[in-house]
């Protein structure tokens, strides 16, 4: 097992190199290892258990809002490269929402900020628990 994790033809591949960028050797990203070892593993790939259609977040900020009463359509963005995603938002707490989502995201991670969008406007925003 060893000899394995530590082969250079498991630990990297040849790949075109990126646009703008001449190195030779490229290191993997955390990404990429979960994959490799998630397929030497398990054969499958490691997204499965990083899927989910609902979040949590508190500590509200509202923008364009004094808040919400009911459930309301937005899009939701829960990483700075992240697509915004249509979800339903509802108040869970006092200072908590939940957004489920029309299909399932990737990678919610508590401690990250989630903002929420109507259009290019700014509902309001706060942190994913």
């Amino acid at each position: 097992m060893t000899g394995v994790l530590c082969s250079p033809y498991f630990l990297f591949r040849v790949e075109p190199a990126p646009i703008g960028n001449k190195e030779k050797v490229f290191t993997l990203d955390d990404y990429a290892l979960a994959s490799r070892l998630s397929y030497f593993l398990w054969s499958t790939m490691p997204d499965e258990e990083l899927m989910s259609r609902e979040m949590r977040a508190n500590r509200l900020n509202w923008i364009s809002l004094a808040g919400i009463q009911s459930e309301i359509r937005v899009k939701v963005k829960i990483r700075h490269r992240h697509e915004p995603a249509w979800a339903t938002l509802r108040m869970s707490g006092e200072d908590e929402v939940t957004a489920i989502f029309d299909e399932c995201q990737r990678a919610i991670t508590p401690g990250q900020s989630a903002v929420f969008y109507d259009g290019d406007d700014v509902v309001g925003g706060g942190w994913i628990v």
